[in-house]
């Protein structure tokens, strides 16, 4: 008799914990949990900017949400903020490329941003909302990963899902013509006629055939960067010296008129000059129709002069690509 009150008392001590946890999957289910939206382990949501869209001041807006969980609608409202983390993007720096830092993601310089809310309260019942920031795209390099690292700072809600509560906000690029998001490969159909010059005099000439790919990258509203002619950049080669050395700069006017100028503002990389006696060559930007498909063209006709002065090029291309 004396072990079975013994048994009792133990089953009496363990049931009310048994029937604790097996509630708490639903009581989990019902409580107001913040997450942030984001994808892959290092919560990274990614947002084109179209520069095409700026304002006045050169902003671009773009949008981070935040949700609640659960299955029960909050009654009481949910205040939450956001605050910059540099930390976060250094973990996925370090874990993406190592010690190759050149390959280094870059925190958006905080004079290039500002957010329009950086606190959000949930009314009763409000499921999701967004923070609105305002990002300068004009000076940001198409070459640079650019991110705002960002984590939860403070929230009135009783919980938030730890493995959601950072994000690593990444900004593409994007105009008309081009987007970092996914970089266009534009085909370059050309004539190339190289002069060679002695003592400013003729002593010989050439022209070839030039056919390739050319990247094509947004760098502001209405224009983009590519390399003149025939360049392109070997697997081993700097990036940033090829384009200081050889970049052009594209710009294109509401009439489509293209301007064609240096990407490097060093006079000693690339002497250039536009040309505009070939009609079908007139240094233009417009949209064509070839065999029921739309393409984006530039005809581009220009002349330039390699580093020893002993040579000058003049290049006829087409660049295109088709519309999606």
């Amino acid at each position: 008799m004396k072990y079975l009150n013994v048994f009792i008392l133990m089953f009496l001590a363990v049931a009310p914990y048994a029937c604790n946890r097996e509630e708490s999957p639903e009581t989990e289910e019902k409580k107001n949990i913040i997450s942030l939206e984001s994808e892959g382990a290092f919560n990274i949501f990614a947002e084109e900017h179209d520069m095409a869209t700026a304002d006045a001041d050169g902003y671009t807006n773009g949008y981070i949400t935040a949700a609640i969980g659960g299955v029960l609608d909050n009654t009481d409202p949910i205040t939450l903020s956001l605050s910059e983390d540099p930390a976060l993007l250094e973990a996925y720096n370090k874990s993406a490329f190592g010690a190759q830092s050149y390959q280094y993601a870059q925190i958006v310089p905080p004079d290039r941003y500002a957010f329009e809310n950086q606190t959000i309260t949930f009314q009763q019942g409000k499921r999701e909302m967004q923070f609105k920031l305002r990002v300068k795209t004009v000076g940001l390099s198409p070459d640079v990963s650019y991110f705002i690292p960002l984590r939860i700072d403070k929230t009135t809600a009783s919980e938030y899902d730890l493995k959601k509560s950072t994000i690593l906000y990444r900004i593409y690029l994007k105009n008309d013509w081009a987007s970092t998001l996914a970089i266009p490969k534009y085909s370059h159909i050309g004539q190339k006629t190289s002069i060679v010059l002695k003592d400013n005099e003729f002593v010989s000439g050439t022209t070839t055939n030039t056919s390739l790919e050319k990247e094509v990258f947004p760098v502001s509203a209405n224009g983009v960067r590519t390399l003149l002619a025939d360049r392109t950049v070997a697997a081993d080669e700097n990036r940033d010296k090829a384009y200081s050395m050889w970049g052009i700069r594209l710009s294109v006017a509401a009439d489509g008129k293209v301007t064609i100028t240096p990407w490097s503002d060093d006079p000693l990389c690339l002497n250039i000059t536009m040309l505009d006696t070939d009609p079908d060559y007139p240094n233009r930007y417009e949209l064509i129709t070839e065999g029921g498909k739309a393409y984006q063209c530039f005809r581009l006709y220009y002349s330039y002069v390699d580093a020893d002065i002993a040579t000058v090029y003049y290049m006829k291309e087409v660049l295109r690509i088709e519309e999606e």
